[in-house]
C-alpha cells in the first residue's frame, strides 16, 4: 500500500537558499551519488522534514494536516517521495543500486584522482597549478640542515582561503630534510564507523602521482589486531575519494619535495572518544604506528590536514560574525591550541570535546594524532605555532579559522 511507505531522507548537507521568490534549500550528497544539487522550496521543507523512517506516508498526511489545518493528501506526499526517491536522496532500493555501483567503480580506480583540482587557488592544468603554488609559497627560506621534521599540522580549508595557512606550513616543511615516507591524518567530514580509516591507493596530483605505502597499511592493520577498533571495507576506503582534507596535503607534499621519492600513508579520522588517552584502542594503534615509524628504513614525518573553528549563521548559529565574536574566537582558540604547544595532546582534544564541542572544531582528532606520534617519537619534540588564520565570509555568514604548527626536533 502506497501509504505505508516509510520514507527516510539521507545523511546530506543542506546549503540554505534565501534568493527572492527561491527560498528553500538546496541538498548536496558528500558521498557523491548525485553532483548537482537538489532544491527543495520553503514551502516543502515541513514535508522532507516528515521524512525521518519513523512514520509511513498515511501518518505523515495525518499529522501535516492537523499541524497546518488543511488536508495534505495522501498522492501528493506519494509524488514527492517518489521524486526524491528518484533523485537519491531516499534510503531504499534506488540507492542502494547506486552505492555499489559507485564502489565497483570506485575499486576499479588505478589511483584517486584529483577530485578537487579546479577549485579556488588550486588549478587543474599542471603547469597552472605549478605556477599557482609557486606564487603560494613564495622564496625558499634558510634551510634548518639536521633538524628532523617529526609532524606538521596544516589547514584543510580549499587554498584560496587558507593560503597563509598553507604558505607557513609548507614553507617551514621545506626547510628541513625530506622525509621518505608521510604518514597522514585527515578530518573524514562525511563520518565513518572507526577512529582511523586507512586507504591503500595512491594519489594523482596535476604535478604526478604520489605512491602509497600498502606494505606498511598491511602491517598497520595486522599488527593492531582486533583491539584496535579499525574496519578495513571498501565502503569505508570510499570516503576519501571526495574528501580534501589530505589531497591538499598531498599536492602541497608533491610540490615542495619536488623529485624526492616519498611514500604516503593516508588515514581519514573517523570518530574518537573524548578523552583518547584513556582509551585502548587509541592507545594500540598509536603504539602500533609509533613501532613500525621507529622500524621503517627511512625518516617518517606526520603530517594533519586540520581545520578549526566553524561559526556563523552558514553553520547554524542565530547571529552574524562581527568583530567581537572573531576577538573572542580567536582567544578560545589559541586557549585551546596552548594544549598542544606544551605537548598535551590528550588535553587538547578533551578541551575541544567540552560541551559537544560548541565552536565545531574539525580537525582535532588529526591534531591529536600528529601531535601524540611526534612526542612519543621524541620526547624532547618542539612545537611551533607557525600561524593562526580565520577565513570570514564578507556577508557575515560563516568564519572558519585555522592553524599551522610545526613539530621538530631540537636544533
Amino acid at each position: 500500500m502506497p501509504g505505508a511507505w516509510k520514507p527516510r531522507i539521507r545523511v546530506l548537507e543542506t546549503q540554505v537558499v534565501q534568493d527572492p521568490g527561491s527560498e528553500g534549500l538546496l541538498l548536496l550528497d558528500p558521498e557523491g551519488l548525485f553532483e548537482d544539487p537538489v532544491f527543495v522550496p520553503q514551502g516543502l521543507l515541513p514535508v522532507v522534514a516528515s521524512f525521518t523512517g519513523e512514520q509511513d506516508l498515511a501518518q505523515i498526511s495525518v499529522r501535516l494536516g492537523k499541524q497546518f489545518g488543511q488536508e495534505v493528501p495522501l498522492d501528493f506526499l506519494q509524488q514527492v517521495a517518489t521524486d526524491l526517491e528518484a533523485r537519491l536522496c531516499i534510503e531504499g532500493e534506488t540507492v542502494e543500486a547506486a552505492r555499489k555501483q559507485k564502489l565497483a567503480e570506485f575499486e576499479a580506480l588505478e589511483a584517486r584522482p584529483a577530485i578537487h583540482s579546479g577549485s579556488n587557488g588550486y588549478p587543474e592544468e599542471p603547469k597552472a597549478c605549478r605556477e599557482a603554488l609557486d606564487v603560494l609559497l613564495g622564496a625558499p627560506r634558510s634551510p634548518r640542515n639536521g633538524v628532523p621534521l617529526l609532524g606538521l599540522v596544516a589547514p584543510h580549508i580549499d587554498i584560496e582561503r587558507g593560503c597563509e595557512g598553507y604558505r607557513e606550513a609548507y614553507s617551514s616543511l621545506r626547510q628541513h630534510p625530506p622525509s621518505d615516507l608521510y604518514v597522514l591524518f585527515g578530518t573524514s567530514h562525511n563520518g565513518g564507523r572507526t577512529s582511523l580509516i586507512p586507504f591503500r591507493k595512491p594519489f594523482e596530483t596535476p604535478l604526478g602521482r604520489v605512491p602509497t605505502d600498502r606494505g606498511f597499511l598491511e602491517d598497520f592493520l595486522r599488527e593492531l589486531g582486533p583491539e584496535g577498533g579499525l574496519q578495513s571495507s571498501l565502503d569505508e576506503e570510499i570516503l576519501h575519494l571526495r574528501e580534501h582534507s589530505l589531497e591538499f596535503q598531498v599536492l602541497f607534499l608533491k610540490k615542495v619535495l619536488g623529485d624526492h621519492p616519498f611514500q604516503i600513508v593516508p588515514l581519514l579520522t573517523g570518530v574518537l572518544p573524548d578523552d583518547p588517552a584513556s582509551d585502548p584502542a587509541i592507545t594500540r594503534q598509536l603504539e602500533v604506528l609509533e613501532k613500525l615509524s621507529r622500524a621503517y628504513a627511512g625518516r617518517v614525518s606526520f603530517v594533519a590536514g586540520a581545520d578549526m573553528s566553524h561559526l556563523g549563521p552558514w553553520f547554524g548559529d542565530p547571529d552574524p560574525v562581527d568583530a567581537e565574536l572573531l576577538g573572542n574566537l580567536e582567544s578560545l582558540d589559541r586557549g585551546s591550541l596552548d594544549f598542544l604547544l606544551q605537548g598535551r595532546a590528550a588535553e587538547f582534544h578533551v578541551h575541544v570535546q567540552a560541551e559537544d564541542n560548541p565552536r565545531r572544531i574539525c580537525g582535532a582528532a588529526p591534531m591529536f594524532y600528529v601531535a601524540e606520534l611526534s612526542r612519543r617519537m621524541d620526547p624532547a619534540c618542539q612545537i611551533e605555532l607557525l600561524h593562526y588564520g580565520q577565513a570570514v565570509a564578507e556577508d557575515g555568514s560563516q568564519v572558519v579559522s585555522h592553524a599551522s604548527l610545526l613539530l621538530h626536533g631540537r636544533d
